[in-house]
């Protein structure tokens, strides 16, 4: 019973809440612009100008260049990810050895 009746309690405080808000919000919203949705367009133009500046040179090159250059990309990627592996692999079982389980 008391929790139905903080339930009406609250849902009249909220209705009267936005009863006082939406009139105003309704006459404050169009004097400032949705600055984060312009920033999210700026943001996604500017990267898709990018990715055509990419795509454009990468058209110049030859395609055996291409994938010369994405195999010696992958192979770094591959050496350091396994590098950065390996190092935290020894980091944990060097903690585990300090821990001394068995």
């Amino acid at each position: 019973m008391g929790k139905a009746l903080m339930n009406v309690i609250m849902k009249l405080v909220t209705s009267a809440i936005n009863i006082v808000l939406i009139p105003i919000n309704a006459l404050l919203s169009p004097l400032f612009p949705d600055s984060l949705t312009n920033a999210i367009s700026n943001f996604t133009n500017l990267l898709n100008n990018i990715g055509g500046a990419i795509a454009w040179f990468g058209n110049l090159l030859p395609p055996t260049f291409k994938e010369l250059l994405l195999l010696a990309l992958g192979i770094t990627i591959s050496y350091y990810t396994i590098a950065w592996s390996y190092s935290l692999i020894v980091k944990i079982y060097n903690v585990i050895q300090k821990i001394k389980f068995w």
